[in-house]
């Protein structure tokens, strides 16, 4: 009877710890014009309204702040970077493409993710691919491409000893590029065979129907690693075009964590930046999204259960409200996990999250897996009313505060992770925002976070996937 008891509690923890590692992978569902005083007074003026006088305590403060972090912010031939002095020996470097979704038209869905995986290729002029990946294996140097709905980046890490057999690497790949047809050919069938067997993993189905049901006909709704026919319809040639127009001055930046110096990425980098055209882009900056009433799709699919995702709207990342909402949406999925999971047994990771690398239309989003939809949607609702209604608790947000600047700093051991933040901080608002983080958090109140959950959270735009019979619209459309 003693094993049987050992064995059922490391079953529940076996399952909790699954569970959590499955939120934590949903909440990330995304050198001379310098710094000055002056940028720190705007900043403080776009907060209060200010608009003249001297400097005050927030500028001083922020000043020291940043003096203390030793990051410097500098351009190289008008392209910004941002900087961090480490003692550790690994250096990281990534340099960011702005703009993601909004780069491409819908017709041209997975271009931009296989540019940037040709980019990693070895595929360059200056080297043969063997004596590529031969100097990148005999340093351990690692070249990665990320790509997301705002942004993608290219990342380099390496260490120290070998930052300039890394740093030439870096700049073969990126900025001497061999297109070849072949290899082109090879990388998007590759793409097409996983864009195949996407539409078989209902998690990735969900997001992709969850994205083109709330954001239909804005930038989110595109599929940044592409669909079988759009992924068919481009051409080597697209891809060269492509490149040349987003490998501009005007749409990078770079983030470089180490013990390395910015005069030294210069050095190695400035004459191939020093060739950059800036990008004319005469698009329109596209609106936040917006929900005036609860909204559903149901689509048909027979998987083992229903998969639902429900979208609200966000304060923007960098404004007053997001904090106070990363708290209260962190806070929510414990409820749903307690309600939903542990009372009711009704789903195995039921999950809520302020989506992390999300920057230019954010969102909230609730989740979950249910034979029960119709009951478990009624039990979210209810506890997202019961934070509307009669708000945080205080001891749930301070336990919430220690917790969640715990696993902040817990994800910052890295420079690689460092070098992550400050480009998310930079892209969003400034990453001179970002220093100040732990402070705002730890300012928050209880009142703090139900009013800005109460703005946000009015109505929901939900996508459900499954058994079509399972669930009632009128559940979905109820208050």
């Amino acid at each position: 009877m003693k094993n049987v008891t050992i064995f059922a509690l490391l079953l529940v923890f076996a399952m909790t710890a699954n569970a959590q590692q499955k939120a934590a992978t949903l909440k990330k569902d995304g050198p001379v014009i310098k710094r000055s005083t002056n940028t720190m007074t705007k900043m403080r003026h776009a907060e209060t309204g200010r608009t003249s006088g001297r400097l005050g305590e927030y500028e001083l403060g922020m000043a020291k702040k940043i003096k203390e972090s030793g990051i410097t912010q500098s351009t190289i031939h008008d392209i910004d970077v941002i900087a961090k002095p480490s003692t550790k020996q690994v250096v990281s470097l990534r340099m960011y493409i702005r703009g993601g979704t909004a780069n491409f038209p819908k017709q041209q869905e997975g271009i931009e993710a296989l540019t940037m995986a040709m980019l990693t290729e070895g595929l360059t002029t200056k080297y043969s691919k063997e004596e590529y990946f031969g100097k990148l294996e005999s340093t351990g140097t690692s070249l990665s491409a990320d790509n997301q709905y705002d942004y993608s980046s290219m990342n380099l890490k390496c260490l120290k000893s070998d930052w300039d057999t890394a740093i030439d690497l870096f700049d073969a790949a990126v900025f001497y590029p061999d297109f070849r047809e072949q290899d082109f050919e090879r990388i998007r069938n590759q793409m097409i065979a996983a864009a195949q067997q996407s539409s078989a993993d209902p998690d990735v189905f969900l997001r992709n129907a969850a994205m083109q049901h709330t954001f239909d006909g804005m930038n989110y709704a595109k599929l940044m690693e592409g669909t079988e026919e759009s992924l068919k319809a481009l051409s080597l040639q697209d891809v060269k075009d492509y490149y040349a127009k987003i490998i501009a001055k005007n749409k990078l930046f770079f983030v470089l964590v180490g013990d390395v110096e910015t005069a030294d990425l210069e050095r190695q980098l400035g004459p191939s930046l020093s060739r950059l055209e800036p990008f004319i882009d005469r698009g329109q900056n596209e609106q936040a999204m917006s929900l005036s009433k609860n909204e559903y799709k149901i689509l048909e699919r027979e998987f083992e259960t229903n998969y639902i995702r429900g979208y609200m709207m966000a304060p923007p990342v960098g404004s007053a409200d997001e904090y106070a909402l990363r708290l209260g949406m962190s806070i929510l999925s414990e409820r749903l996990f307690l309600e939903v999971r542990t009372k009711r047994n009704l789903s195995y990771a039921p999950n809520a999250f302020y989506p992390t690398s999300v920057i230019g239309n954010p969102y909230l989003a609730v989740y979950v897996t249910t034979i029960e939809p119709d009951t478990t949607i009624k039990v979210i609702k209810q506890e997202i009313e019961k934070l509307r209604t009669r708000g945080f608790t205080d001891k749930e947000v301070l336990d919430k505060k220690g917790g969640w600047l715990t696993m902040h700093y817990m994800n910052q051991e890295t420079n690689d992770a460092q070098a992550s933040s400050l480009g998310l901080a930079h892209m969003a608002s400034s990453w001179e925002k970002s220093l100040t983080m732990p402070e705002k958090v730890q300012a928050l109140t209880a009142a703090d976070l139900t009013k800005a959950f109460k703005k946000y959270t009015d109505y929901i735009s939900w996508t459900y996937v499954g058994i079509k019979d399972d669930v009632d619209p009128k559940v979905l459309l109820a208050p």
